[in-house]
């Protein structure tokens, strides 16, 4: 394009920065950023946020900061990339002051900017300021939102407030399957094994058609808690009903109750059995509880004498 002498602009950077997010190729996009630059572009709101989105998907946190604050006239998108950055690398202090500096500026808050918070509370796991978002979220009008109210009852769910996680969820319209694998995995993560099953039976209820991550997290759940019946079933359901090929992590879970439970030759036997490609991660599993089991042994031994 250059070659022949067309110039490039704003929505041919743009493009070109996605695709190289797209591909993996950081070295090309500096580059861009380069042409950027020498061609006085960078204080281009739709090219700052593509730039951001870029230096944020490699983790290139000062690269980032030093984008954003070229921009002259940032709006709600480049400062929604900020945010999803201080996500990403896990900096919750940072996503929170960045919020208020947003708030300051008389920006429009959206959905996207309370998903970001919510994700920062969930991985700082606070409680206070995740109500507090919750809060204004709805003040904001989202309160019907499924993805904000998904991303929520997560949230409230790693806080240990199983009960708010629950509302939440019941208030949920248009419930998605991506949202019953949260509550799913909300329960499981509480060790509620009944509350999985009933959760799964509900789904059923209002047919809603289970996936891969459905079946691996009511798996999880049972292996956790020692429920070897409630697995084989499930694991046969899966296939013979649903007609869900199982993945490795499937397997694992198997191999791991049989295990965890002391039949050993069960669990060599599904390993024996397994896609090369689940193979590793079962005999891992199968290892661990060779060793528990041996360690178990040795102690009972040990008494004995």
């Amino acid at each position: 394009m250059q070659e022949k002498g067309f110039s490039a602009d704003v929505c041919t950077y743009t493009t070109v920065l996605s695709s190289c997010i797209d591909a993996n190729s950081l070295d090309k996009g500096i580059c861009i950023h380069v042409n950027v630059v020498y061609n006085q572009m960078e204080a281009d709101v739709g090219l700052c946020t593509a730039l951001l989105s870029m230096y944020g998907r490699f983790g290139l946190t000062e690269d980032a900061v030093h984008v954003f604050h070229a921009c002259r006239a940032k709006n709600t998108a480049a400062w929604n990339a900020m945010l999803a950055l201080c996500v990403q690398q896990d900096n919750y202090m940072g996503a929170i002051q960045l919020f208020h500096e947003m708030m300051n500026a008389g920006v429009q808050l959206d959905r996207i900017t309370f998903l970001h918070m919510v994700d920062s509370c969930t991985s700082g796991t606070s409680l206070a300021k995740g109500k507090y978002f919750c809060l204004l979220s709805f003040k904001f009008g989202y309160e019907k939102d499924p993805f904000l109210a998904s991303s929520l009852v997560s949230m409230f769910g790693k806080c240990g407030q199983l009960g708010d996680a629950i509302a939440l969820f019941l208030n949920i319209s248009n419930v998605s399957v991506a949202s019953w694998n949260i509550m799913l995995k909300v329960y499981a993560l509480h060790g509620d094994v009944e509350g999985i099953f009933r959760l799964f039976s509900d789904m059923e209820k209002h047919t809603v058609t289970p996936d891969n991550v459905t079946f691996t997290v009511t798996l999880s759940g049972c292996d956790h808690c020692g429920h070897i019946s409630e697995a084989i079933f499930l694991f046969i359901l899966m296939q013979d009903t649903w007609g869900i090929i199982p993945e490795a992590a499937h397997y694992v879970c198997i191999a791991d109750i049989l295990g965890r439970a002391g039949q050993l030759q069960a669990a060599s036997c599904l390993v024996e059995a397994v896609p090369l490609v689940s193979n590793d991660a079962c005999f891992t599993a199968l290892h661990s509880a060779y060793l528990c089991h041996y360690q178990a042994n040795k102690h009972t031994y040990g008494l004995n004498e």
